[in-house]
C-alpha cells in the first residue's frame, strides 16, 4: 500500500472532494489555525453552473473550508471581529452539526461558538526556538537528553551521543 496516499486521503470521500466536508470531522471537533482566506470557484448545486465562494485554509489541513454566512458570523463572534485580515493566525473550533440542506438531513461543517483553549508552547532549551512538535517530543527529549529539545537539536544530541 502507498502510505503517503493513505495519509493524504484517509477516506475515499477525501479523494473526491476539493473542500473539507462533514466526513473530515468524523472523529469529533478539532481546533484549527486559520492560515489564509480567499475565494475559489466551485460547482453550484442549485443552478448546476459554477460560482465563486470565500474559503478558509488552515495550517492543519490540506483542503480549504467553504465559508458560509453561518460560519462567518460565528467566527466573527468568537474572534471579536468581522475583518477577515484579523482572522489570520487565529484558532477556531470546527466540527459538524446535523442540518437540513438540499432536501435532506446531512452533517455540515460548523464553527463552534466557543474560544479554543490556549496552546501549550514549549521552547527548545538549546536554541530557543518554539518546539512545533509539542509535548510528546518535549517529554521524549527530556527522558533521553535531560532537556526539552526541538527536532533539529534532538537530532544533533542523538548524533553527539552516538559519537
Amino acid at each position: 500500500m502507498n502510505r503517503e496516499f493513505l495519509e493524504k486521503y484517509p477516506s475515499y470521500k477525501n479523494y473526491f472532494k476539493n473542500f473539507l466536508g462533514g466526513w473530515s470531522f468524523e472523529n469529533g471537533d478539532r481546533t484549527l489555525t486559520i492560515k489564509d482566506i480567499g475565494e475559489q470557484e466551485m460547482y453550484d448545486q442549485e443552478t448546476g453552473g459554477k460560482k465563486v465562494e470565500p474559503v478558509i485554509w488552515f495550517e492543519e489541513e490540506q483542503l480549504p473550508m467553504v465559508l458560509n454566512v453561518t460560519n462567518g458570523d460565528t467566527i466573527a463572534k468568537v474572534l471579536g471581529t468581522g475583518q477577515w485580515q484579523n482572522w489570520i493566525g487565529q484558532r477556531i473550533i470546527v466540527g459538524t452539526e446535523k442540518v437540513r440542506a438540499f432536501g435532506k438531513v446531512t452533517m455540515a461543517i460548523r464553527v463552534k461558538d466557543e474560544i479554543p483553549a490556549p496552546v501549550e508552547a514549549y521552547v527548545c532549551e538549546r536554541c530557543g526556538q518554539v518546539i512545533k512538535e509539542g509535548r510528546r517530543l518535549v517529554e521524549q527529549t527530556r527522558a533521553d537528553f535531560g532537556q526539552a529539545l526541538c527536532i533539529d537539536c534532538a537530532r544533533k544530541a542523538k548524533a553527539e551521543a552516538n559519537g
